[in-house]
């Protein structure tokens, strides 16, 4: 199923107020058979969008500054890329240093991270997935990227401590303890994107079924103009007014 835009949701919610606003004070609007589309009914629902569009405005923020905030840990000055890259000279000004094995795994792995592209932000979820609410989402492309480079960084750091006394540096962002901090830093930031994921996933879950659901705004609006047209007939200014808002 395609993603709903945010800008969709929010021309369907404009299109919603519309629609309740034009019956709201039609006296002979009153469809007895269908609690669903009733005034007062309309105007709970739109009221739930509303609240539903800005819970998913909120989580989307959290999560999108998670993101924001890790690149830099990735791809900044002092980022990951830039410390793998640090530690890789330390070693190699050594006496004999590019000749060590531990100079060479690191050299690899720096050669690799240079030809990983910064991987996209992901975007906020549409709702529409099939998953149960609760169930952890496969990973993302960005997400499955952002592991790999970690894991260098673990690769790098256990070739490091491997060298024993051998690693000796005064920069104080490549040391043993420094890295080790770092990477732990990293993996938090991870975390704190799935955190903030989850609740963003369940918000727009909820609001995609307050549009598409069963007894969602599209088919309150169908139901809306087929009771006017069976009451008023499709000949009533309502009516006309009425099939002008599309969904």
């Amino acid at each position: 199923m395609a993603a709903i835009s945010e800008k969709t949701y929010g021309q369907r919610l404009a299109r919603a107020v519309a629609l309740y606003d034009r019956v709201k004070g039609e006296a002979d609007y009153n469809p007895k058979k269908n609690p669903l589309i009733t005034k007062a009914a309309l105007a709970a629902h739109v009221e739930a969008m509303q609240a539903a569009n800005g819970e998913v405005g909120q989580w989307a923020q959290v999560y999108n500054q998670a993101q924001d905030d890790r690149l830099p840990l990735y791809y900044g000055e002092e980022g990951l890329r830039k410390r793998l890259a640090m530690a890789r000279d330390v070693i190699g000004g050594y006496q004999n240093g590019k000749k060590l094995a531990a100079y060479r795994t690191l050299q690899g792995l720096v050669q690799r991270m240079r030809g990983y592209r910064k991987p996209a932000k992901d975007g906020v979820p549409d709702g529409a997935a099939p998953d149960p609410a609760g169930t952890p989402a496969p990973p993302s492309q960005a997400q499955t990227s952002f592991g790999s480079l970690l894991q260098m960084g673990r690769d790098a750091l256990g070739t490091l401590k491997g060298m024993g006394d051998q690693y000796e540096t005064d920069n104080p962002l490549v040391t043993v303890a420094a890295l080790e901090a770092f990477i732990g830093a990293l993996a938090g930031q991870d975390t704190t994107i799935n955190d903030a994921l989850m609740p963003l996933r369940t918000a727009t879950r909820l609001r995609y079924a307050l549009y598409e659901g069963e007894e969602g705004l599209k088919a309150r609006m169908t139901a809306v103009k087929s009771h006017v047209a069976g009451a008023q007939k499709k000949s009533s200014p309502l009516y006309k007014d009425l099939v002008k808002i599309k969904y």
